[in-house]
């Protein structure tokens, strides 16, 4: 079986209630979005999956103009991460920004 780069992985689903609020789709997916029909198709289906049952949807990897244009345009997508928005950062070397994102 080939690996997926998704996975949702609760401890119990026997009340058919997934406990989650969101679903982060790995770059696997997003990498040339803009170009690659079949991730289009895919990814399309996990919005109406997540939007169905109301979860986010977080956009991994995002790393080119293109890649955003494509999401901003083609999806409802709104919340992303990736070096194209922000490069990781060590939270004690920036203590301002770590304490308003925590307020």
């Amino acid at each position: 079986m080939r690996r997926l780069p998704w996975c949702i992985s609760p401890g119990n689903w026997r009340n058919a209630d997934i406990p989650a609020d969101e679903v982060k789709v790995d770059r696997a997916f997003i990498t040339d979005i803009d170009q690659r029909p079949r991730n289009q198709i895919v990814l399309k289906a996990i919005e109406s999956l997540c939007g169905a049952l109301g979860m986010a949807v977080i956009a991994e990897g995002i790393e080119t103009k293109a890649e955003l244009d494509y999401l901003m345009e083609q999806t409802s997508i709104r919340s992303g991460q990736g070096f194209l928005l922000a490069r990781p950062f060590f939270i004690e070397n920036e203590p301002t920004r770590a304490r308003s994102r925590a307020a």
